[in-house]
């Protein structure tokens, strides 16, 4: 049985059980002159990383939590492993839901891109907080509920 490990490895195929996980190649339009050649991972019909990148590592990243189960909590982690990015996939059980962390900000490569296109964003979408904002935004909001919503 082929692994998410051997897709991601391989930049193609399907894993899991029912062919559950598969890898592709797709193309991201940034602008009207300027496409990025990017690998997807899928889980079912839902796409859960995306990634480009050279022999010097990769450069962009989109992350995904998914529906929060624990097969995407398994798959993604495994993706981050064999990609060597900094992020683990959480669940929490205390509530919050499913989240993605960021390990250590240090490895993250300084964004660039072609001059037409504009100032380099950063993160990624998916990684502009953190989880400790998370539970601090959680712990505000239940400090007003239990005052009545004052």
């Amino acid at each position: 049985m082929t692994t998410i490990t051997q897709i991601i490895r391989d930049g193609r195929g399907c894993a899991g059980s029912n062919r559950s996980w598969r890898v592709e190649t797709g193309i991201h339009r940034v602008s009207d002159n300027w496409t990025l050649p990017t690998v997807e991972l899928w889980h079912y019909s839902t796409l859960m990383l995306s990634w480009s990148g050279d022999e010097d590592g990769i450069f962009w990243v989109y992350t995904s939590i998914g529906h929060g189960s624990v097969s995407d909590q398994g798959g993604m982690n495994t993706a981050f492993k064999v990609l060597g990015l900094p992020l683990r996939y959480d669940r929490d059980w205390r509530g919050g839901g499913a989240r993605i962390t960021r390990l250590d900000e240090t490895n993250w490569p300084t964004p660039t891109c072609p001059p037409d296109i504009g100032p380099p964003h950063g993160m990624p979408d998916a990684m502009r907080w953190t989880p400790q904002d998370g539970e601090d935004e959680i712990a505000e909001w239940r400090k007003l509920l239990s005052k009545g919503g004052e």
